[in-house]
């Protein structure tokens, strides 16, 4: 059934995108779709994602360590001039380093200043983005920010040989499998009006839980993208065909989980970081994450503020991002990783999202979250979360086969030296709540 309100949520939808568009809908196997989205994206709107995407073709992150990327400067400049909320913090001709950093809070309450004073806000959209720990923040946002991810994608996939060919055809499938979120079918402009559809994989979102292979076997993607729970439930349902490529992102992609997509997939499994504020910041696979847009520039700094050496873990924080109603400077995302620059392009090693927490055994030896990433880094485990309790006793809380489960127990309690562990099994029926703190401590010293 055609939707009047299509016109204004798809500008550029054509006879052939509409009825793409309907099909995704109506399909006797659809899900119950849960919102009505449209990419708002206009003629103009097109053209400037096709020239970020040229600008994305011909240009790789590029910096050494101590410096700053060339375009840099200029961007401070703009942002000094232009952008209320920087008049005050950036002063002229100050070093770059010397800048004070801004954080999540800074938008939550002050994110009108950070839109420049010449921007065009006919096309403003406001958007509620909320963190690991949920901490709710307002960003305004414009309809060409999403289709910017796009070009980056395709620059990634690229580079490992995969081609998206969009048009006839559904190219991306965004898999999720949460109690509830939004879902709803799209078409996407950049690739030739090729279908796009959020799916929530949780059988209670559909008429039949067997109605999820059928639809997908309908409309097979090119690209899958989602996060680990839900990209480990899609390749539960038995499936025709494969994807070319897998993109998994929001929360951390062990290594053994990228492996066993990978094994079943048969096709490359990237881990992608970004963050709504910022859009896509780094891409990559087992040997860590390069920078992917041109125009964003990446530090490591530590604890006093300051540089962190090369391959040295420090706080991520980023300069520059997609949204031009968002210009961020020295932001701290909050994330932890370390920068190598012995490849052409500058990479993240070592990450980490969220600080890292500091458990202790019974004698009182302290050790890194880290070293829990990389106990139980080879299990394919799609999601998990360790807290340790005021008494010293472990819990575990996953999703995963008895096998597995029994296995990370154990060398929980071989790393925790012989502390009591609790597996806290989130049954198949259960949803996950598609947010989680992955390692928390109710000991002193830690973090909570």
């Amino acid at each position: 059934m055609h939707d009047p309100a299509d016109a204004d949520r798809f500008p550029l939808l054509t006879d052939a995108g509409r009825r793409r568009l309907a099909r995704l809908r109506e399909h006797p196997s659809a899900p119950h779709w849960r919102h009505r989205c449209g990419e708002r994206l206009t003629a103009a709107g097109l053209a400037s994602v096709r020239a970020y995407a040229e600008e994305v073709g011909s240009k790789r992150p590029s910096w050494r360590s101590g410096e700053v990327a060339a375009w840099v400067p200029e961007f401070i400049e703009r942002c000094r001039e232009e952008v209320p909320f920087y008049r005050d913090r950036l002063p002229a001709g100050a070093d770059f380093f010397a800048l004070p950093t801004t954080c999540r809070d800074d938008l939550r309450r002050n994110y009108w200043a950070f839109v420049p004073d010449p921007a065009d806000l006919s096309e403003l959209v406001t958007y509620w983005t909320s963190g690991t720990a949920g901490d709710r923040v307002l960003l305004p946002t414009y309809p060409e920010a999403p289709a910017r991810y796009l070009p980056l994608f395709e620059a990634a996939l690229a580079a490992r040989g995969v081609r998206i060919d969009g048009g006839d055809r559904t190219s991306i499938v965004q898999a999720v499998c949460q109690r509830r979120t939004y879902t709803f079918p799209s078409v996407m402009s950049y690739f030739g009006g090729a279908g796009y559809a959020k799916l929530n994989l949780h059988a209670d979102e559909w008429r039949d839980p067997a109605d999820r292979a059928a639809y997908l076997d309908d409309f097979p993607p090119e690209v899958v993208t989602g996060d680990p729970v839900g990209l480990t439930e899609l390749a539960r349902l038995r499936l025709r065909a494969a994807p070319k490529a897998v993109l998994s992102s929001a929360t951390a992609l062990l290594p053994g989980t990228r492996r066993h997509l990978e094994a079943h997939f048969g096709c490359p499994v990237l881990n992608v970081y970004g963050m709504i504020e910022v859009g896509p910041i780094a891409c990559g696979d087992s040997d860590g994450l390069e920078v992917l847009p041109p125009n964003l520039f990446v530090e490591i700094l530590d604890t006093a503020g300051e540089p962190c050496p090369p391959v040295t873990r420090g706080e991520v924080v980023v300069t520059g991002g997609i949204n031009p109603f968002v210009p961020l400077v020295r932001y701290r995302t909050g994330d932890f990783a370390a920068l190598d620059f012995a490849g052409p392009v500058p990479k993240l090693v070592g990450f980490e999202g969220r600080p890292p927490v500091l458990f202790r055994t019974a004698a009182g030896v302290a050790f890194n979250s880290i070293d829990v990433s990389g106990t139980l880094a080879d299990l394919p485990l799609p999601f998990l979360a360790v807290r340790q309790r005021a008494d010293g006793s472990v819990v575990l809380r996953t999703r995963t086969d008895p096998a597995t489960v029994a296995d990370a127990a154990a060398r929980l309690h071989e790393l925790f030296a012989g502390a009591a562990v609790e597996v806290d099994l989130l049954p198949d029926g259960v949803p996950w709540d598609g947010k989680t703190i992955q390692y928390r401590t109710a000991l002193p010293t830690g973090h909570e």
